[in-house]
């Protein structure tokens, strides 16, 4: 699942397969309103993390159980990286991907990471179908797989393909 974060961690879009996954509807999980969806034990670690990666304008790795359409905790994986302008730098708040972490790989309680961006394979369950979602999910684990490289002129390609997948991911959400 695609999500798209502002600068002060609202979303402003999420793909399909919320719903699909939830139960939520897309329009009212937008804003604040997708933070029903993380189990109330959850939410703090949820909240401090996206609040540091706002402050810092860094990505971050966050690890949480999201509530499934069934009622059931399932630990998802919620990878994104910053965005900024490519005019001036500022920064337009986070996109990633949330996927289902396998029950064998689950951690024992909530986890973030600001400044990491590790996403695990794609699983079934939380993958996209929509063509620009997917297209967003495959840049970004490209830009994963650059960041190991290590090569900048790769970062800096994929970060500005990212910029526009976004504008457009921002555009189709109103």
């Amino acid at each position: 699942m695609i999500c798209v974060k502002d600068a002060s961690m609202n979303v402003l879009h999420l793909s399909p397969e919320w719903a699909d996954f939830t139960g939520r509807d897309i329009a009212s999980s937008r804003g604040r309103g997708w933070l029903d969806a993380v189990h109330a034990e959850d939410r703090p670690t949820v909240d401090r993390t996206l609040e540091e990666a706002s402050r810092a304008r860094r990505g971050c790795s966050l690890r949480f159980r999201l509530l499934h359409r069934s009622g059931a905790g399932v630990w998802v994986s919620d990878d994104a990286v910053a965005s900024f302008s490519p005019e001036d730098r500022t920064f337009l708040g986070l996109l990633g991907s949330i996927t289902e972490i396998p029950a064998d790989r689950a951690p024992l309680a909530a986890e973030g990471r600001v400044g990491e961006f590790h996403p695990p394979p794609p699983m079934p369950s939380t993958l996209t179908s929509v063509p620009r979602d997917l297209l967003a999910d495959h840049l970004l684990l490209a830009r994963s797989l650059a960041e190991q490289d290590g090569d900048r002129a790769i970062l800096e390609a994929l970060d500005f393909a990212l910029y526009l997948v976004r504008r457009r991911l921002e555009r189709t959400a109103h």
